[in-house]
């Protein structure tokens, strides 16, 4: 699995004012970022440009698959910290949505069973907690079959087992050759031997 993200003298302001500036980052397979840093800063920003859902003010963010400039999509799956979900579906249903988009022709139920959602198989998206339905929003990453995982805030209202389920599903998506970008308040976690954190400060 060859692939790689590059953000190059990356800056971003917000009303005039600069979040950062000059940022220089590579991801490969097989890495873990944290990014971390105080309300505002530019977690989210810093992930939607790494999404190709924002653009940057200075500097240049690249694509790479097998050695080739690619778009974003080719290589990337975000869990955004909304949960984007469908409230007139089923969670059977959302999950069915995805991997046609997706062409995963893996059975749904298998996604279910392993995000721990088999018993809201029938269940409509507005009626499940929010610790279910991030876990939903963790089924859509594994159908989307993309090797660079980029997630806002994963652990927020999420129960202790949510967290490891998390933990566990990253952990293999890192071993099977893929990377993630993780913006979290908490402490950053050594899910991989290439783990370290990202931490953003207002520029001087």
């Amino acid at each position: 699995m060859s692939f790689s993200l590059t953000f190059a003298g990356v800056g971003v302001s917000r009303g005039g004012e600069p979040l950062f500036t000059g940022l220089d980052l590579q991801i490969t397979p097989g890495q873990l970022i944290w990014v971390q840093g105080a309300n505002g800063i530019g977690k989210t920003t810093l992930l939607n440009l790494a999404a190709g859902l924002a653009r940057a003010d200075s500097g240049d963010v690249r694509w790479t698959h097998k050695g080739h400039p690619c778009r974003a999509a080719d290589i990337v799956a975000m869990q955004a910290h909304g949960d984007g979900l469908k409230p007139a579906l089923t969670a059977y249903e959302d999950l069915r949505f995805w991997a046609h988009l997706a062409k995963y022709t893996e059975p749904i139920e298998n996604i279910l069973n392993i995000i721990n959602l088999t018993d809201k198989l029938h269940v409509r998206t507005t009626r499940l907690s929010a610790g279910q339905k991030r876990r939903l929003a963790l089924g859509r990453l594994i159908i989307a079959q993309k090797p660079l995982w980029i997630l806002d805030e994963p652990l927020a209202a999420i129960d202790k087992d949510g967290v490891a389920l998390i933990e566990i599903l990253l952990t293999q998506h890192i071993q099977d050759g893929g990377s993630a970008l993780i913006a979290s308040h908490r402490p950053a976690k050594r899910l991989s031997s290439l783990t370290r954190a990202l931490i953003l400060e207002t520029p001087a």
